[in-house]
Parts: C-alpha cells; structure tokens; sequence
C-alpha cells in the first residue's frame, strides 16, 4: 500500500492509469487483510485517502551553508580537477546570502561530468512530483569562459546528460559581454527540453525560483523566474510537456551544482559561480515516529478486530461421561473382541432399611 507515495494526482490520462493501478493494488491488499482479520474498513479507507494527500505536497530542504554542509549529504565528484575548483566555501559571501558561508567556485570545461550536490534527497523525485526550488547566485570573473554550468536536480548515477531539471548558466555569447540562462529539463533518455537563450545577465548578484507542477498544462509545466539583487523580476523560462514527455519520465536524486560539456575539455577557459540561500524538494518519507505509531495503530487494530471475531464463535459442548466411554470403547474393541455395542443402566445406590428395632 505505500507504493501510493510515489504518485501525485494529476490530470494526465498516463499517471492517472498508473495510479488507478496502484489503488486498484492497494485496494485489494486492504480487502485481504481485512478478511485476515488484521484491520478493519475504516483503516483500510483511511489508507487509501490520507496516503495520496501526503503524497501531493513534499517536504522543503533549507541550506545556508553556515557550517560544513558534509554531514548534511553534500559531495562533491572531480569539483577539484580538470581546472575545476569548487564546492563548500566557508569565509565568502559572492551570492549575497544572510551570512558568510556559501558553495561554488571556479568552473572550467569537462566533458566528464563533475558536481557538488546534496546526495541525500531522502529517495528519488520523478515527473510526477510538484518539484521547488529558489535561492541566489553570483557569477562573473570569467577567463575566456567557453562553457556553461547547470544549478538544479541531477541524477548522480545515470547518463550524462540526461535527468536534469534546473538553470543553465552559460559563457557570453559570442556578439554579447553577457551570461546566457535559460531553463533545461533533460530526460532519462537524453532528450533535451529548454528555453531560448536571454542574455542580459553581467557579472553580479541574482535570485531564482523554479517551480514545477504536474498537474499544469497538457502533462506538467516548468517555470523558472529570475530576479535581481533587490528582488526585482528580470525574466521567467517555462517549459510546457507533452504525455509523451510524462512517459519518458525524468528520476533525480541530487540537487546542486552540476556540469559537462560536449566540447573538448579545456581547464584555461572559466568563470566563477557561487550559489546560497537554497530551498529544494525532497522525496517525502514518513518519519520514523510516524511509521511506529502507523504500526501500533494497526496492531490494536488486528487485536481487537479478533477479539471481536473469537466473541461471535460458538462454545464447544462439554463432552459427557458416557460420550468418553463410547469413545475409549470404540478404540479398545477390536483388541479386546468386545461387542460392537455397549449399553449404559444408571442404577442408584440405596442405604438397607433399618429394623423398627433400636439397641
């Protein structure tokens, strides 16, 4: 039954079959343990409502980098190598974050694909997740920059180039001084969905908020806004999917820093690139509390609904004495060559009359 957490309402007729299969599941796991006797109706309704509604809403991860954010899931993979110089930066604030501490670095071109990311989203998110995230960003000092670098959710174990959803933060553009950004959605075969390029990005301090809805448009809609130092809106990205997109689907299991590049690697060609300030989607697990408080409900649950059952069975008769007798002569018959039947004469014991006389 909790494989309905992995599923979001939606209105595409494609996740809609897939879920309407997984209650159909759950549905039936719930008739048999009921007539195990294990839980009653109302448990099994209240699974099958509270457990989508959790399901549509998913926990927010916040991450200031005020301390090492090591013990906190956050890795990095060839963030040190190939010219690349990036991860937890203690003493700076480029991204004009609350406070000294941030992550990012220097980024240089890498065919190889090379993160900084929080590894531990608490499981994996997927197209038909309502996916969040914000923070601020600082990019500039680049050197003959030819590359570009992605902030968003990745997949640390698949293909390179393929499960990324988040902003793409390109070198200037050849006739321009300025970044070029754009929202990308890669999915898990590669295919590539993203915005035209807008380059009115110089080196400095930026704010971004991307949200993505399932339940948006044909099959889901992306949208990313991006602001500036002050707070002021500067441009918005959206990506609108298709039911074929939903079927190709995207897994993510990281957010962070990530990048890689189809041209040859180059450690001279770079640019700087800090990022604070985060909110991003976790996958939604229960807590451990919730789940043992979800196990003891269930077992007063089952004790109690057998309770009742055993109170509802009919009482064995006691076995008479004659009833044993028969049986023990049944079996001792054919030993002994005793007669096939056996009749029982209740006599009662009565005490001599006393004579008239007395002593």
């Amino acid at each position: 039954m909790f494989a309905i957490y992995q599923f979001t309402a939606t209105n595409d007729r494609h996740v809609q079959e897939r879920k309407s299969q997984i209650r159909l599941t759950s549905a039936r796991a719930g008739e048999w343990l009921k007539r195990a006797g294990w839980i009653t109706p109302a448990a099994v309704a209240v699974c099958m409502i509270v457990c989508p509604a959790i399901a549509d809403a998913l926990p927010i991860q916040a991450e200031a980098f005020d301390s090492e954010p090591a013990p906190r899931g956050w890795t990095g993979s060839l963030n040190t190598s190939g010219g690349n110089s990036y991860g937890y930066s203690a003493a700076t604030q480029h991204a004009g974050g609350l406070g000294a501490g941030e992550a990012g670095g220097t980024f240089a071109r890498l065919t190889t694909r090379h993160f900084y990311a929080d590894t531990t989203l608490g499981g994996s998110l997927d197209l038909d997740d309502p996916i969040q995230s914000s923070g601020s960003f600082f990019i500039g000092n680049r050197v003959n920059a030819s590359t570009s670098q992605q902030v968003g959710f990745l997949n640390t174990a698949g293909a390179i180039g393929s499960n990324i959803m988040g902003i793409v933060l390109g070198e200037p553009a050849p006739s321009s001084s300025d970044y070029r950004v754009r929202l990308r959605l890669r999915l898990g075969d590669g295919t590539e969905l993203t915005t035209a390029n807008q380059t009115n990005f110089s080196d400095g301090q930026y704010s971004w908020a991307l949200d993505y809805d399932p339940t948006a448009g044909v099959a889901g809609v992306a949208s990313l806004d991006i602001f500036d130092s002050l707070g002021s809106p500067l441009q918005n990205h959206s990506i609108n999917l298709l039911t074929s997109h939903r079927f190709i689907g995207a897994t993510f299991d990281a957010f962070g820093l990530l990048g890689f590049s189809a041209a040859p690697d180059n450690a001279t060609e770079t640019y700087d690139l800090f990022i604070d300030d985060l909110t991003y989607s976790v996958a939604a697990v229960p807590e451990p509390s919730t789940l043992a408080l979800c196990l003891v409900g269930i077992c007063t649950l089952g004790i109690a609904r057998s309770r009742s059952f055993s109170r509802r069975l009919p009482k064995p008769a006691r076995p008479s004495v004659a009833a044993w007798v028969a049986l023990i002569y049944a079996r001792s018959r054919a030993v002994c060559g005793l007669p096939k039947s056996l009749s029982f004469t209740r006599t009662h014991a009565t005490r001599p009359r006393r004579s008239g006389i007395s002593a």
